[in-house]
């Protein structure tokens, strides 16, 4: 697992997250490209000297990776990477079903005036020309992803 490429861990300037939210990014990384398998063990000492924090950021975020579903909390054992069942990830596509048409229907429908500036300048209406071709980017990817942790994370790219 790496520190979060925007932070403190990594001394770069700017706004910069809180050290919880910087462990919280780079726990969720790892956990999303793979490198924190289903199941793994996830001790709050080790992530925490790995990414050069103490162990309270760590808690916390493990605790929010909990309250997102990407993590359980035991008693006496602690934290492990949540393991999906093919039951709940056929819950979660069939829920997707339902929603993600709507969604696409709704922001058609709201963004349909927009079409004609979008194609003019080359961007997308209320962002700049460098957030469009990162989207495109993250698109492209994805579309070029040869396993799932690499299609997630594109996914997850193109999303932000």
């Amino acid at each position: 697992m790496v520190p979060p490429a925007r932070s403190f861990l990594n001394g770069t300037t700017g706004a910069t997250p809180s050290r919880t939210e910087a462990v919280l990014d780079a726990i969720k990384h790892a956990i999303l490209a793979g490198e924190l398998r289903p199941g793994q063990g996830l001790v709050e000492t080790e992530l925490a000297q790995l990414l050069g924090v103490s162990k309270t950021p760590v808690r916390e975020a493990l605790k929010t990776l909990a309250g997102a579903g990407l993590v359980t909390m035991s008693p006496y054992r602690g934290a492990t990477v949540r393991a999906i069942d093919p039951a709940s990830a056929a819950a979660i596509y069939d829920l997707r079903l339902l929603l993600e048409p709507e969604a696409v229907r709704r922001a058609v429908q709201a963004h349909a005036a927009h079409v004609e500036d979008m194609r003019a300048d080359g961007t997308q209406a209320g962002t700049d020309a460098g957030s469009w071709a990162t989207a495109q980017a993250a698109l492209a990817a994805s579309d070029a992803a040869t396993d799932q942790a690499q299609r997630s994370l594109a996914n997850r790219e193109f999303h932000r």
